[in-house]
């Protein structure tokens, strides 16, 4: 059967950004544009490696979801300007890469 392909939407896929999503979070920052990493897969949780002896390598998919994942601002309080700014700055950090 083919490999696995996670989903899409969400990820900053190295190979075809060219950049690996710490340098991209280092590039955004360096821009004054606030990121952040909120979606470690369950088993990277301390909580849930110490309760149930889960580690990263038993879900890998999930595992490398989590490590390519990138929350942008999102918020109902930005405005134009600063959505253009994020969407300059993304386009900035991945062009600069190719």
């Amino acid at each position: 059967s083919p490999a696995y392909q996670p989903p899409r939407l969400g990820r900053l896929r190295q190979a075809a950004a060219g950049i690996h999503r710490d340098e991209f979070l280092t590039a955004m920052h360096q821009r004054n544009i606030g990121t952040g990493v909120h979606y470690l897969s369950i088993a990277e949780h301390p909580f849930y490696q110490d309760k149930f002896g889960w580690r990263p390598e038993d879900t890998p998919h999930a595992t490398a979801i989590g490590r390519a994942t990138v929350s942008l601002p999102l918020s109902p309080g930005l405005t134009e300007t600063d959505v253009a700014d994020v969407i300059e700055s993304v386009h900035q950090v991945l062009t600069a890469r190719s």
